[in-house]
């Protein structure tokens, strides 16, 4: 029982190694440039006086 769990450890291990070093071909293509609207901007309809 041993010996299966070390087999399936390692699987499991390689298996993530393989994960984190392999590049990612479902990345975005699409770059992000931030947010459209600033903070400030964002809270400029709520600070006006009523």
């Amino acid at each position: 029982m041993v010996i299966v769990f070390v087999i399936v450890f390692i699987f499991v291990f390689s298996k993530g190694i393989e994960v984190l070093t392999s590049p990612n071909p479902s990345s975005y293509s699409i770059p992000y440039d931030g947010p459209s609207k600033s903070v400030f901007e964002k809270w400029l309809p709520f600070s006006k006086d009523k």
